[in-house]
């Protein structure tokens, strides 16, 4: 990663957000210059207090995006989740101009143009956050669910998490397990889902 790129940084909701600042605070360590925009007001507190190091951006929808890419010319866009604005048909078909080179992070299977959450088909890459091994299993060729669209397939790579918290202290993950009898060849698997907008 080049200390000289500008990375316009978009995310949805507050499970993107969390996945952009994981990848913020390395392009930060890298000594990259980040702009981070998010879709609504209440979610602004998300991007941390006063001594961010990145420039917080409100945007109200694609055509404002647009706008914001013609003006602050990043080196490279990163939308968090693909499908953002995937609701405006013309986000989903038309690349800003000019077009950065545009990555996505996504935690799905949804790369089909029959998909109810239809993708940018202009990004240059998917990066998916599941495991390689999960991510296997719910292709349909595999047993799962998910058929993707060969367009879409040919530009996804599989990169597993992105850890955006800190880890927890050993001493803090025996109390833990005491406390809720997980045993020590056990393990406990938190899970934060959404759909359709529930959260």
């Amino acid at each position: 990663m080049s200390s000289a790129l500008k990375y316009m940084v978009v995310a949805m909701g507050p499970g993107e957000i969390a996945q952009g600042m994981a990848f913020a605070k390395y392009a930060l360590s890298r000594n990259a210059r980040i702009i981070f925009a998010v879709l609504r007001p209440e979610h602004m507190g998300w991007l941390g207090g006063k001594k961010k190091k990145f420039t917080p951006m409100l945007i109200s929808d694609s055509i404002h995006l647009k706008q914001k890419i013609r003006r602050e010319r990043p080196d490279v866009l990163v939308l968090c989740n693909s499908k953002v604005f995937g609701w405006e048909p013309d986000f989903r078909t038309h690349a800003p101009d000019p077009k950065p080179y545009t990555v996505s992070i996504d935690s799905n299977w949804l790369f089909h143009p029959t998909s109810p959450y239809p993708s940018a088909e202009w990004v240059d890459r998917y990066f998916i956050n599941i495991p390689a091994p999960v991510f296997r299993f719910g292709l349909k060729r595999f047993g799962g669910n998910y058929v993707i669209a060969p367009s879409y397939e040919k530009k996804i790579r599989v990169i597993g998490l992105l850890p955006s918290y800190k880890r927890i202290p050993r001493g803090r993950v025996r109390v833990i397990r005491k406390k809720y009898g997980i045993g020590k060849d056990e393990k406990l698997v938190f899970l934060y889902t959404s759909v359709g907008g529930l959260v």
